[in-house]
């Protein structure tokens, strides 16, 4: 299952259509492919209160990025930078960031990400 946190939820929810859409159809079905996330992961240093990874380890998606966590075979999703953010990415990756701050994860299908409000 991917889990999504309120961050992620509600950055979705304000991407014009086309955005959204590759999120939906492009990087979130590949980080759910075990094969896939496990080639494409890299470990982030400095994590506060547990392990978390980035995907894609490199700038595929047109340096789309976003931060997760696992739990058993559950993907959590706490953050997504756009390719306009690898600034913000880069700041994030270097300082680290705390787990705890990404809260509210909710279960979601890939189709329900199409009707995010």
């Amino acid at each position: 299952c991917l889990f999504l946190s309120r961050t992620v939820r509600e950055k979705l929810a304000s991407l014009p259509p086309d955005e959204e859409h590759c999120w939906r159809e492009r990087v979130f079905p590949r980080l759910l492919d075990p094969q896939m996330r496990k080639a494409q992961t890299e470990s982030l240093s400095g994590i506060e209160n547990g392990s978390a990874f980035v995907y894609p380890r490199s700038r595929t998606h047109d340096g789309r990025r976003l931060f997760y966590y696992l739990k058993g075979e559950d993907v959590y999703v706490c953050e997504i930078f756009l390719s306009s953010e690898h600034k913000k990415y880069e700041e994030l990756r270097t300082r680290g960031f705390d787990r705890r701050k990404y809260n509210g994860f909710e279960a979601f299908s890939l189709e329900s990400l199409a009707v995010l409000a």
